[in-house]
């Protein structure tokens, strides 16, 4: 399979290459306007292998839509080989189509590309009906004939667009040159454009000079030498970008100021065109030249080229008195806590710093405290006169505080009755009838989980030893929250041995059993004097005696 694949390539390839070389023994001729190229072939060639050799250059077959076009067809037709010639264009009949149709503008034609829209026809005066498979010939008049597709026409006119072009050069009088294109062929003397490729042979009494239109590398094209250096300053300026500068019949250019030439000795360059270096180039000439630099904050990498931030916080010593924040080309200095930070007056050096100066806090009424205030560096400090103490909630405020279990209390002058104590007292009276505030008992009853004590104002729970205080509630080192605590006047105990516990049961069951005898010894006494009452009372039959009672002793006779 890849045997017959190579031989396959190697025979379009072959094919190709004997089409060029044959192109050379072809009379071609083109002309070009604006970026469209027009080509005629004096070729005997049938109207397909024209169509596939207009291909080989990158084109297609002419097609005639304007009358641009067709003055190009006159122009290329000028130097005929006979006043009858007839070429190919690119205007051929449909092949499922029938016949003509003279009432259409192009008959029932279509163009090489596939449309058939035109502004423009040519046709010959005789409308001869013909089925047969027709293309179409333009003679040197310019008229169109409908000719049989395998008639050998005497050439044929192709169209190749390029987006780029060379201007035709401004040469002196004296000057001669000739055009030349390895696809197109030789072009047209005075042809306003020609494509990249094309040769220009510049002749002088004392020279000729080869140009070849080439295409630039900021997307334009212009005549060029392979041949380094200026050419003569009356053909395109030598060539130069700058100026061109003939002294003893040898020209050279010259670049500007700060600029370099390139590898052609023509093109001037400036190194710092476009920037080389990631920040800023400097330009030096002797040698010609260039050096990268960076801006503050940054230092140049080991490439020369590139800068790289240079991370000011880690200066020695520091640049900031108290904190410092690297950013991209420089540094953030911050303060501590209680700290503003003050526009420093700094010199370029290593010991340039940014000071924090200390706020007084005592001096702003949002901090201000309700009595006293200290300031110090960084913070401030409230404190409360006689009689008071810091609020815990507002650590700017006071609260009256007592530290004795009788305070005086603290009443409306206009309403004795209206007074007011320090949290943990009430209001109360002394043997003068003077309000006072007494301190309250909060330990009756007791909040606490184990141990109260009361204070002034206030109360303090306790736990015992070994326990630990969480959540108002005492824990044991080893028990989770919620473990049943010991009796408030706990006992040592020791757990009881096996034989003391055998003789407690057994005493209990004695116990028991001899109460249990003692209850059916009293059950069963009851029961039979209850029988014997029974009996005596039931009985009528028994007799009755009776004794004589003697209060007093009688004596015998």
């Amino acid at each position: 399979m890849m045997l017959l694949f190579y031989i396959i390539w190697s025979a379009l390839v072959s094919t190709q290459l004997v089409h060029l070389a044959l192109l050379d023994e072809v009379t071609s001729e083109f002309v070009c306007l604006d970026q469209a190229c027009y080509s005629i072939s004096w070729d005997d060639q049938r109207y397909s292998k024209a169509k596939k050799s207009c291909r080989v250059k990158k084109g297609h077959l002419l097609t005639v839509k304007n009358t641009v076009k067709a003055d190009a067809i006159s122009m290329l037709m000028a130097e005929a080989l006979h006043e009858d010639a007839r070429v190919w264009i690119g205007l051929e009949h449909p092949h499922d189509a029938k016949c003509q149709d003279f009432q259409q503008t192009l008959r029932g034609f279509t163009w090489v590309t596939g449309d058939n829209h035109t502004d423009y026809t040519n046709w010959m005066n005789v409308e001869q009906k013909n089925c047969d498979a027709l293309c179409v010939t333009v003679s040197k008049d310019g008229t169109w004939e409908e000719t049989q597709c395998d008639y050998k026409a005497d050439g044929y006119l192709c169209e190749i667009s390029y987006s780029l072009t060379c201007s035709s050069p401004v040469l002196p009088f004296s000057y001669n040159v000739t055009y030349y294109h390895p696809l197109l062929g030789k072009g047209q003397i005075g042809g306003p454009v020609f494509p990249p490729g094309t040769i220009a042979n510049i002749s002088t009494l004392s020279n000729i000079t080869k140009l070849s239109c080439k295409e630039k590398s900021d997307g334009t094209a212009a005549w060029s030498s392979e041949t380094p250096g200026a050419w003569s300053c009356r053909i395109e300026n030598g060539g130069c970008e700058h100026e061109c500068i003939e002294r003893s019949n040898i020209a050279e250019c010259s670049c500007p100021p700060g600029s370099e030439f390139k590898a052609d000795f023509r093109g001037c360059t400036k190194p710092c065109d476009p920037n080389p270096c990631s920040q800023l180039c400097a330009l030096y000439s002797n040698p010609p030249g260039f050096l990268c630099m960076c801006d503050e904050g940054y230092t140049l990498a080991a490439d020369g080229k590139t800068c790289e931030d240079i991370d000011d916080c880690a200066a020695s010593p520091s640049i900031c008195e108290h904190h410092c924040t690297n950013t991209i080309g420089g540094f953030v200095c911050g303060c501590k806590p209680g700290f503003e930070m003050v526009e420093a007056n700094c010199d370029t050096g290593d010991n340039c710093v940014t000071v924090c100066l200390d706020i007084d806090e005592c001096l702003n009424p949002t901090t201000m405290c309700e009595h006293e205030c200290e300031n110090f560096p960084g913070g401030y400090r409230c404190y409360c006169d006689e009689g008071f103490i810091i609020d815990d909630k507002n650590p700017n405020k006071c609260k009256r505080f007592c530290n004795t279990s009788n305070c005086e209390a603290e009443c409306d002058v206009n309403n004795n009755d209206s007074c007011q104590c320090p949290e943990g007292y009430i209001v109360d009276q002394n043997e003068d009838g003077e309000n006072i505030c007494t301190d309250l008992d909060e330990c009756d009853p007791s909040p606490c989980d184990w141990s109260c004590t009361n204070t002034y104002g206030s109360f303090l729970c306790t736990c015992p030893e070994g326990y630990t205080m969480h959540n108002d509630a005492c824990i044991p080192p080893t028990e989770a929250p919620g473990t049943e605590l010991p009796s408030a006047t706990p006992s040592q105990t020791s757990p009881p041995q096996p034989a003391m516990l055998l003789g407690i049961c057994i005493g209990i069951i004695s116990m028991l059993t001899v109460l249990l005898a003692i209850l059916c010894h009293m059950l069963r006494k009851h029961y039979i004097e209850e029988q014997a009452l029974d009996y005596k009372c039931k009985n009528t039959e028994k007799d009755m005696v009776l004794q004589q009672v003697m209060t007093e002793p009688q004596n015998k006779l």
